[in-house]
């Protein structure tokens, strides 16, 4: 690596050789340390190399001695170009003003850009930065990012976190807003409790003692902060304060009339059959169906009575495909009707302030025969319900 920059910067010389001791040539250069790149034989009495150019002088005493004529072809790597401005001096400086603008150009800022922002305004943020030195046109590196950035979070209570940093010309601002806890219904002691189910995903507690885990199932009512807390000296009763938000499904479907489909069983059919074990099952043999349309016919066959300890269940799905063509209308346009239907009654009842993170629509057919369309919507929202300590009871 180090030898063939070293050769780059002084450059290698192209030649042509000819002569009928070709082998000797190359094996006496091999033998003086001369390093040979891309050798091309043309016929048996000529080819063509490259050599570094500090190793002229030998090559040229090795070809004498071996009879052998040489030409050289052209010159290539850094030092040719330095020839070549040897007498363009205007060309060389104009270069060299260009290359040290663009590097000085690339000391400044010229954009800020701000992400993470949703309350606090763009035009503050950058009000704040320009009375810290950062602004467009400001040198890059007289930046403390550090400072700044710690400042912002002190000074602005409304930032959480904040990340400052300089990529080329720009300058990236991130930050996370401190989230409000929601208004207290009540003034005396109180637990959080779910209102509604889900899979819990974030919770900061203010007040209070946490009862449940991020990725924990929660049911509705389920004490979630709660204001009882256990201390040396006896029980403390507090009112419960955070912020709590849960991962929420919801579900809506859309069935197609009768009239817009025909149908047709196939004949082709799938099986699955599983143990069923309280609510765990587990797979005995078979696959899911991989028809696009089909229906299903479940059977199950009870191995212990549910009156005794264990009830040990096997069940078994039939599928049989259905052939479905729709009247009046291809099949996609058909299934981007229902999908929209779904979504909309899924959507219908979340939240305004609910964050929809993933949705999906399955097409399976229905108890009437006809085709539905069943939406899965996942959002991420504010499950805290405030519920009061009755402290008579505790």
């Amino acid at each position: 690596m180090i030898r063939d920059r070293w050769n780059f910067l002084f450059g290698y010389v192209k030649i042509r050789v000819t002569g009928n001791r070709l082998e000797t040539l190359i094996n006496n250069c091999i033998h003086e340390g001369i390093e040979l790149k891309n050798i091309d034989r043309t016929s048996n009495t000529e080819m063509i190399l490259k050599i570094p150019e500090t190793s002229m002088s030998k090559f040229s005493a090795i070809c004498i001695q071996a009879s052998m004529d040489f030409s050289i072809i052209s010159r290539e790597g850094l030092m040719k170009g330095i020839r070549i401005f040897r007498y363009r001096i205007a060309l060389l400086v104009g270069i060299l003003v260009f290359i040290l603008a663009i590097v000085a150009a690339f000391s400044f800022v010229w954009v800020v850009d701000i992400k993470g922002n949703e309350i606090i305004s763009d035009e503050e943020l950058l009000a704040q930065l320009k009375e810290m030195g950062a602004e467009p046109g400001c040198w890059k590196y007289g930046i403390d990012t550090k400072a700044i950035k710690d400042k912002l979070i002190i000074e602005d209570k409304r930032i959480a976190w904040a990340s400052l940093y300089a990529q080329g010309v720009r300058l990236n601002l991130e930050i996370v807003e401190a989230v409000r806890p929601p208004d207290s219904m009540f003034a005396g002691p109180s637990n959080i409790i779910a209102s509604k189910d889900c899979i819990l995903g974030r919770m900061i507690v203010i007040e209070g003692k946490p009862v449940r885990e991020v990725g924990q199932m929660i049911r509705k009512n389920q004490v979630l902060i709660s204001g009882v807390i256990a201390t040396d000296e006896g029980v403390d009763y507090v009112h419960s304060s955070g912020i709590v938000q849960g991962r929420v499904w919801y579900e809506g479907s859309a069935e197609l009339p009768d009239q817009n489909r025909l149908s047709n069983i196939t004949g082709r059919k799938a099986q699955k059959r599983y143990l069923k074990f309280f609510d765990i099952e587990m797979m005995l043999n078979g696959t899911p169906p991989l028809f696009k349309y089909y229906n299903t016919i479940k059977t199950s066959r009870q191995l212990i009575s549910k009156n005794m300890f264990l009830p040990v269940e096997i069940i078994t799905e039939e599928y049989e495909e259905v052939d479905v063509q729709f009247k009046n209308a291809d099949e996609k346009e058909i299934c981007a009707r229902l999908s929209a239907a779904a979504l909309e009654k899924a959507r219908a009842d979340i939240p305004h302030n609910a964050q929809i993170t993933a949705q999906d629509v399955v097409f399976m057919p229905s108890d009437a025969g006809t085709i539905k369309a069943v939406a899965y919507v996942e959002t991420i929202e504010d499950i805290a319900m405030e519920m009061p300590l009755n402290i008579g009871e505790q």
